[in-house]
């Protein structure tokens, strides 16, 4: 039994060792040929040098009451997905490709059965607080238990997620052998999971004033990225100085 026991333990060991060895670290991926991109410093249709601040002021339809734009109640306001950064994010001059944004890269087996996306521990809220892989699990569990039917849709290929590490989250695949899943799981953006504890995330907030400032995720090292509001009217969305996804 014991001589079973060992056997089967080195047999775990060996394939977790060939499954680590065959993994690919990308720091972009597309569902279509390559990347455009590679060791860049910005997009080409980005100026680097062009003068930082100002304001801008963008008009839209109708109001809304509610702040929370992962569940089906309520009228989210036009912008708020300004306060969200995903794990990695597309360019403007692609098809369907992914850059690092608030992960640095992702290590894809061959098969693309998962996709382990390494967290950038830069990555910090508004409050200083850092975004984890306990978040993007989070964020997953509460889309499958109450959010929007759209929302839901976008994992349906997606079989489980898991902590890995603070800074490692894995997203684990009905599919082998095609991209769609991990681009879109790659679209995934972090909801603070010590924020929403001992709150109910099914309900609309307007009144808290702690929710409009901390409960969406952003990609900060210091100072704020704030939301303010004026009731059902107007959405002011202030960006931070040392905001890292400069691209």
């Amino acid at each position: 039994m014991k001589n079973l026991y060992l056997f089967v333990i080195t047999l775990i060991a060996s394939i977790s060792i060939a499954n680590a060895e065959n993994l690919t670290t990308k720091t972009s991926i597309t569902n279509y040929g390559e990347a455009l991109y590679k060791d860049f410093e910005n997009f080409n249709y980005v100026n680097p040098d062009a003068k930082k601040g100002g304001e801008i002021t963008l008009g839209s339809y109708g109001t809304f009451d509610n702040l929370n734009s992962y569940i089906l109640k309520g009228q989210t306001p036009a912008g708020l997905g300004m306060t969200n950064d995903s794990l990695m994010t597309g360019s403007a001059d692609e098809l369907m490709s992914a850059y690092p944004l608030i992960a640095e890269s992702v290590d894809l087996p061959e098969d693309l059965s998962y996709a382990i996306f390494n967290i950038n521990p830069k990555a910090k809220y508004d409050n200083g607080t850092p975004i984890t892989s306990k978040d993007f699990k989070f964020s997953f569990e509460m889309i499958q238990q109450y959010g929007a039917p759209f929302l839901q849709s976008f994992f349906e290929d997606t079989e489980s997620v898991d902590i890995v590490s603070d800074y490692k989250i894995k997203y684990n695949f009905k599919t082998k052998n095609t991209m769609k899943p991990i681009m879109i799981v790659a679209s995934s953006s972090p909801l603070s999971r010590s924020f929403w504890e001992g709150q109910d995330f099914s309900k609309i907030n307007l009144d808290n004033d702690k929710h409009l400032s901390r409960v969406f995720g952003h990609l900060m090292s210091v100072n704020r990225l704030c939301v303010s509001m004026s009731r059902q009217k107007k959405l002011l969305v202030l960006a931070g100085d040392a905001y890292l996804a400069g691209l």
